[in-house]
């Protein structure tokens, strides 16, 4: 049996490539993603002015914190079982894939509906901005989008099929990036809104083409019939997971709210949305290339291959540690230069301390993310919410207070770096504590 099971995943990793192919299909996928975002971020900042694009921001913002929330993280609990299915049981990836799909769609539908209901609510009574209440309508669809988009993009990880991924995303950033300024130049804001909601719509028509050919590629089908038979691994995996987004990306909101409302408003925003920009141009190929290790690792441990385990998770982390040192460096190195993208009217030395701050926080933000791969791949959801998301967010959302009446957006972009501190040290400790020894008697099915 052992031979066989080793002998089915390594047919299995012959068709999805090695570790650094599906880094470099993952890193063309996520560069058009985030480069499609970073770019018409720019744009909009140009175009829109400072204060209209911290508007931009806290809208964008509360879309994707609506979205996370409603995905239930059914996105990684496709990639984790998938994946973790595919050397020895594809009944069991279908059955996975039918009961995430069915999840999306009514999350999705249920979030995108309460967001337009609340929106004006949230416009006029949080943020005193009754003007975004409209905007919040109007995009309010994204949310569900972007929810069955999140679901499909976890699929197509679990199958390996990054190569499919990598070469649909440079239309669909082209598409991102086309609708958002011409919808800036057309209807100012509320265009954005609307080019939001396209730019969700077109990717999630490519990438249902990309599951269903991936899907059919590995003789896997959709088995939405008997989904529920795997009903358990929303108690153990999806819930606990879904709990910490519903911990960490308000707890964000919450940081971008309290900033709203400091005495210099949506210009603070503006200028911790560049550095956070910038943050997330430092994290794309570090998440790209754990998107694939991800997907490798929990293969590996449903193959009960423990050497195949080690030596991709300790290539992952120190590849990971590279890129994000170099990183940072850049970034740090060119604050004011990259500020100056964004327009002339936002350097500046607390600008730049923003920026300086939240490219560190990318650092220990990224190797965790690595070092997170032990937990995820053990399914230790539970743990990592109670002891890594809400100690984190807690700690972001008190820094917080704190600190932005003092200092503004210096004083958000510190309590960034300090929860991201305090996540690595979290996450490495109980990585430590489970170690990565695999046996057989530590996850039967």
């Amino acid at each position: 049996m052992p031979t066989r099971t080793l002998a089915i995943d390594t047919v299995e990793e012959n068709k999805s490539g090695s570790l650094i192919e599906g880094f470099y299909w993952s890193a063309l996928n996520m560069g058009f993603t985030q480069g499609s975002t970073f770019l018409a971020a720019i744009l909009i900042a140009r175009m829109l002015g400072k204060e209209d694009f911290g508007k931009f921001a806290i809208l964008y913002g509360t879309l994707l914190m609506v979205s996370s929330i409603a995905q239930l993280s059914i996105g990684t609990t496709a990639t984790k079982f998938v994946a973790e299915s595919l050397p020895h049981n594809k009944g069991r990836a279908g059955r996975i894939l039918g009961l995430s799909a069915s999840f999306a769609l009514v999350s999705g539908c249920i979030a995108s509906a309460t967001l337009a209901a609340l929106g004006p609510f949230v416009a006029h009574r949080m943020l005193y901005a009754p003007e975004m209440g409209q905007l919040f309508f109007v995009s309010s669809g994204f949310v569900l989008f972007s929810v069955l988009g999140a679901y499909q993009l976890g699929a197509v990880v679990g199958l390996h099929g990054q190569k499919t991924l990598g070469i649909f995303a440079m239309p669909a950033g082209l598409f991102h990036v086309g609708a958002l300024v011409l919808g800036a130049l057309a209807w100012g804001l509320a265009g954005v809104a609307i080019g939001l909601l396209g730019s969700a719509i077109f990717r999630w028509i490519l990438q249902t083409n990309v599951l269903k050919s991936e899907s059919t590629k590995r003789g896997i089908v959709h088995d939405i019939r008997h989904a529920w038979d795997e009903r358990a691994v929303l108690i153990s995996f999806a819930l606990p997971a879904a709990l910490a987004g519903l911990s960490t990306l308000p707890a964000l909101w919450i940081g971008q709210v309290l900033l709203a409302t400091h005495a210099t408003g949506f210009e603070a925003v503006g200028i911790y949305a560049a550095g956070n920009n910038l943050r997330t141009m430092i994290l794309f190929l570090p998440l790209a290339l754990n998107s694939v290790g991800t997907a490798f690792l929990n293969t590996h441990w449903g193959a009960r291959d423990a050497v195949r385990y080690r030596k991709t998770f300790w290539k992952n982390l120190g590849l990971t540690a590279a890129l994000l040192i170099a990183g940072v460096g850049i970034i740090i190195a060119f604050a004011p230069q990259a500020l100056s993208v964004f327009g002339q009217d936002f350097p500046g030395r607390s600008a730049e301390l923003v920026v300086a701050l939240m490219a560190l926080a990318a650092l220990p933000e990224g190797l965790a993310v690595s070092i997170y791969q032990i937990i995820q791949s053990r399914a230790r959801m539970w743990t990592s919410l109670w002891l890594v998301a809400i100690p984190r967010d807690i700690t972001f959302v008190a820094l917080a207070f704190v600190l932005i009446p003092l200092h503004g957006a210096v004083g958000l972009a510190y309590a960034y770096l300090s929860a991201q501190l305090l996540s690595l040290l979290a996450v490495t400790g109980i990585a430590w504590f489970i170690g990565l020894k695999v046996t057989k008697a530590s996850h039967e099915f």
